[in-house]
């Protein structure tokens, strides 16, 4: 019964989101209207926005509420959601392939109002923006556009983006990444078409540390 409740609050919200329903406000309502909306336990509905959350449609900010992220509208597009977020190295141990990653661009920036709406970022927050371009065995794949919060993140380099963000964020700083969405679509890629195909943009919104 309780896995129906939850399944059903969760499919209710999703559905609310894809359909724009919450782009006035970019946040869910609170626990407590969620719970009197739906006549559930605290816990139903986290477990609820905890899916959501795994599946890169909202992330919950503390003292803030859950935002919602914004969806890119593309018929191409596929969403990445992981529970441990998977980075390149990891990928090359599970499929064999000769990855690498060329960092493009490495820089911080302040956090804009449209950027904090699409991540949850606080707005004037330094982030660094990072672009690395994926390939596999030699080959572009995706181009990666990243945005991290210097003060989360602390000490990160292009030498380390270079590497594995992920690796360095949860095995040298210690922290544990609470959510992200990760959105890639399929992008024409003009004249350089047939030698940079199948070269994908991949955006991740937003990361949640702690």
């Amino acid at each position: 019964m309780a896995k129906e409740k939850y399944s059903a609050i969760y499919g209710a919200l999703k559905k609310t989101i894809l359909n724009h329903g919450y782009d006035r406000t970019k946040m869910l309502p609170s626990e407590a209207h969620l719970i009197e909306e739906f006549q559930c336990s605290r816990n139903t509905v986290r477990r609820a926005i905890q899916q959501l959350n795994q599946e890169g449609l909202v992330q919950s900010i503390n003292g803030k509420g859950v935002v919602v992220l914004e969806q890119i509208p593309d018929e191409d597009k596929y969403t990445f959601s992981f529970n441990n977020i998977m980075g390149m190295r990891e990928i090359q141990k599970n499929r064999g392939a000769a990855l690498s990653t060329r960092v493009l661009l490495f820089e911080t920036v302040p956090v804009t109002e449209e950027l904090s709406r699409k991540s949850g970022f606080s707005i004037g927050k330094e982030a660094y923006r990072i672009h690395r371009l994926r390939l596999v065995d030699g080959e572009p794949v995706f181009l990666d556009c990243n945005y991290f919060l210097c003060d989360a993140v602390p000490g990160l380099t292009a030498e380390i983006a270079q590497n594995s963000v992920y690796e360095y964020i949860e095995q040298t700083l210690g922290l544990k990444i609470l959510g992200s969405q990760e959105t890639s679509a399929h992008r024409g890629s003009g004249q350089r078409g047939h030698r940079l195909s199948p070269l994908r943009r991949s955006q991740l919104r937003g990361s949640a540390l702690h």
